[in-house]
């Protein structure tokens, strides 16, 4: 202590605290000291915190302090050093990220899932494969825009999905004409016939059949009579829709419905069995093809 003299000869004492307060403010985390704390004064402090914390799809980062009464005023990471000299205030800061949940369909791609910053923009570009197209944006985004401009207020998840680039006459996709040699001018190439079989590029298409080979043709066949009656059958390609004619007269056309919109799910051979004309004793089946719209 240190004496002052005044003119009643009095003395007043000034005394200096021997200790000191470090009250710890923090958001996130599990500070080490926490709260308020004391400390012999001119003491060697070393605070510290987790680096991050991670709670479901948000994550917190420090990213430094700030911290009033005592120096250093501010800094960056999760610990520091100090000399506590007087009371002081340390407070921990903080960045939040959010996961975004990022996927694509088939015949295309899109960037990795991971964390964003809280609060920007995450521009995300849809990437399709050859031949094929960006078709929309599904999940926490809605829309063709390319690329997304995605907020991130929270934890988000987008999928990108991808359709088959067609031509514009026959709506033949462009990647089918593709595995036949075909690179330009598919509007052509769809109306082409390479194995002069009679039936152009965009009909064999539709048909499941191969446009290179002559012999490869959509065909009902009659398998036999089995007890439940005539069994039918005919090569099949996924993603067809099938129906079956039947009639008892050529001249009169084959235009009675056995079965329609029969669609097989797997490439192969179909089998149906007509239970429904059993007694006929002359048959003629026919059988159209198309390709569902989507």
């Amino acid at each position: 202590a240190q004496g002052v003299t005044t003119k009643t000869n009095a003395f007043t004492y000034l005394y200096e605290a021997a200790t000191h307060t470090l009250t710890v403010v923090s958001a996130h985390g599990s500070p080490s000291p926490s709260g308020m704390s004391t400390h012999d004064k001119d003491s060697v402090l070393n605070p510290g915190i987790d680096a991050e914390i991670i709670n479901g799809t948000t994550r917190y980062i420090c990213t430094g302090w700030s911290m009033t009464g005592c120096e250093p005023a501010a800094g960056i990471g999760n610990s520091l050093s100090m000399s506590i000299t007087n009371d002081a205030v340390l407070t921990w800061q903080w960045a939040t990220n959010y996961w975004v949940d990022t996927a694509a369909g088939t015949n295309g791609s899109i960037i990795e899932p991971g964390w964003a910053d809280a609060g920007t923009i995450l521009y995300i570009s849809p990437e399709p494969e050859s031949y094929f197209e960006f078709a929309g944006w599904a999940g926490d985004a809605a829309g063709t825009d390319s690329p997304l401009a995605l907020l991130i207020d929270g934890p988000k998840s987008v999928t990108a999905n991808y359709t088959a680039t067609l031509t514009a006459g026959t709506q033949t996709p462009l990647w089918w004409l593709a595995q036949y040699g075909y690179t330009n001018d598919f509007e052509a190439a769809a109306a082409d016939d390479p194995d002069g079989d009679g039936y152009s590029n965009w009909a064999e298409y539709i048909a499941g059949t191969a446009a290179d080979s002559a012999s490869s043709r959509l065909r009902i066949t009659e398998e036999g009579t089995v007890p439940a009656g005539q069994k039918l059958s005919w090569p099949c390609s996924a993603g067809r829709e099938y129906t079956v004619l039947w009639g008892t007269n050529l001249l009169e056309g084959v235009t009675n419905v056995l079965v329609s919109g029969y669609v097989t799910p797997e490439t192969g051979t179909a089998v149906y069995t007509d239970a429904v004309n059993r007694v006929e004793s002359a048959l003629f089946y026919r059988l159209t093809v198309k390709v569902p719209a989507e």
